[in-house]
């Protein structure tokens, strides 16, 4: 009977280290994932800035060749690495669902929770 408590305190033990690096990963890609789309936001805004500008320039007939190359370079840069920054998004969203998925045998969130707290009251047990 205490091998069995034994065993099942391991096993609550390994789930628990398993989840809390899940935990700990998606805590961190979210994270990632929030700067991204922050740092995204902001280029689209200078982009726009960037965009208006120009029409602006094209409506007052401004011959200022000069800078509308460098906007339009500027804007090309911002593409990129808007383009680079959806890349990271969605390699970020597929280790996530890998994640996920790996979690999937240890079943529901809810029986996650139970497993833990199974742990809690064994480990509790034992430290007596």
């Amino acid at each position: 009977m205490k091998l069995q408590r034994m065993n099942q305190y391991i096993l609550l033990l390994y789930l628990f280290s398993r989840i809390s690096k899940y935990q700990t990963i998606c805590d961190e890609l979210q994270n990632q994932m929030n700067q991204i789309k922050q740092q995204q936001q902001h280029f689209l805004n200078i982009l726009r800035q960037y965009q208006e500008r120009l029409v602006e320039l094209t409506n007052k007939n401004e011959s200022k060749t000069h800078l509308i190359i460098e906007l339009l370079n500027k804007e090309e840069q911002l593409q990129l690495q808007i383009r680079q920054m959806q890349i990271t998004i969605d390699r970020l969203t597929e280790e996530n669902n890998q994640l996920k998925s790996d979690m999937l045998p240890y079943g529901s969130i809810s029986e996650v929770k139970q497993l833990v707290e199974q742990f809690k009251q064994i480990h509790a047990e034992l430290s007596q």
